[in-house]
């Protein structure tokens, strides 16, 4: 039974953070570290009782395995580089170091219940890193970040389907998170339990934010081909952005064609390969639909008035739900029109891979010259809106309100 050993350590190492002063001075943060280190010893001690009397051993493995280590340097990177011009990712280091530890905790006990074995790894360092990049209850709220990351592991445990004879999670475990949590504040009118605006809008600080995104996806891309997917949701996010501008003098994300955050999300979101679809073609698919989500989303929140940073988390538990769906249409649709689609459901290995992230790189370059993303962009700043006011467009009135009211 050595292996509860690692629980009851970081019940002990959270039941430590009850030292630090600003954790002690907020009572929904206090309670929500002892609940968590008593539940994880009730449960610990639990699983112990039982396996014990049952004369069953608990197994522990190692397994570091590819994409999980290549996502945490992706995702490490971006937060490293975010935190490196905003103080208040320095200040949140701490509550995602408890995050990790809980979420050793969760999965480790849940394998361990379920299974009699637990392959420990990097595995919850890019879910919990996907998690903080976008969004952060605090206050008296910390409790739903805790709850964010149960849920996390709970989704992936219980919620599953055959898929080609294995059993395989539906959801990406950091977005399912994320999207619940999103539907709960939308419907609740609560966003400002969070500092998911404050998120979004810290990360336009960073210089180059765009490219150190797109830096830090390209080794995913070459491994696992995802640029397949980022691509045609770029293009479609881009496309919908240009007409909405030529049509209406004013730009539909305020202060971009591509706000950071969603493409943060376009990179490091919806693009988890378990999750979604397996052929390319089911891939372009993906990705213009999660192209046209953001789109949808972005405008619906806009139509209740709800914050629209919400816009890139929404749509990826139902992509999840069509990723299988979207593979036998891609089948089908390459039956049909072999010479184009069909080439794409043969596959196309390192070669392909490597040529769809030269055209992706080769785009991002063409947009970025263009102004299309980048860290200037005319919708930043008040006498765009402002004249786009005087020249009779409510929403540019509507939001030059917004951005004085800001300044001021």
């Amino acid at each position: 039974m050595r292996p509860l050993l690692i629980p009851c350590v970081i019940a002990v190492a959270l039941a430590a953070f009850l030292l630090d002063s600003g954790v002690r001075g907020t009572p929904g943060a206090f309670w929500t570290f002892i609940a968590a280190a008593a539940g994880i010893l009730v449960w610990t001690g639990w699983l112990y009782a039982s396996r014990r009397e049952r004369g069953e051993e608990l197994r522990l493995e190692v397994a570091i395995r590819t994409p999980h280590w290549m996502q945490t340097l992706a995702q490490g990177a971006l937060l490293v580089w975010w935190g490196t011009f905003v103080d208040m990712v320095h200040l949140w280091a701490p509550m995602i170091l408890a995050q990790l530890l809980l979420a050793v905790a969760v999965e480790g006990l849940f394998a361990w219940t379920r299974r009699g074995r637990y392959a420990i790894g990097l595995g919850v360092v890019p879910v919990i890193f996907s998690v903080n990049l976008f969004l952060w209850f605090t206050g008296p709220w910390f409790f739903f970040q805790f709850a964010m990351v149960v849920l996390v592991y709970a989704g992936k445990e219980f919620i599953r389907w055959q898929l080609d004879g294995r059993s395989r999670h539906i959801f990406n475990p950091s977005a399912l998170a994320l999207s619940v949590a999103s539907v709960a504040l939308i419907l609740t009118g609560s966003t400002e339990i969070t500092l998911g605006i404050e998120i979004a809008q810290s990360q336009f600080i960073p210089p180059q934010m765009f490219l150190v995104i797109f830096l830090a996806a390209i080794p995913a891309q070459l491994l696992f081909g995802v640029a397949m997917m980022t691509l045609p949701a770029v293009l479609t996010i881009l496309g919908f952005g240009l007409i909405y501008q030529s049509v209406t003098g004013i730009y539909f994300f305020y202060d971009a064609y591509i706000p950071v955050s969603v493409f943060l999300g376009l990179h490091l979101l919806f693009t988890d390969p378990a999750t979604s679809p397996r052929s390319d073609g089911g891939r372009i698919m993906f990705g213009l639909i999660y192209g046209t989500g953001v789109v949808a989303s972005a405008a619906m929140l806009d139509a209740i008035g709800a914050p629209n940073f919400y816009d890139k988390l929404l749509p990826v538990p139902i992509l999840n739900i069509l990723a299988p769906r979207l593979d036998r249409a891609a089948n089908f649709l390459g039956e049909k029109v072999p010479v184009l689609i069909g080439r794409l459901q043969n596959p196309g290995g390192a070669r392909r891979r490597v040529a769809t992230v030269a055209v992706w790189a080769t785009t991002f370059t063409a947009m970025s010259f263009a102004g299309g993303v980048g860290d200037n962009h005319p919708g930043q700043y008040y006498p765009f809106w402002r004249g786009a006011c005087e020249a009779g467009n409510d929403r540019a009135c509507n939001y030059s309100g917004v951005m004085l009211q800001n300044l001021c």
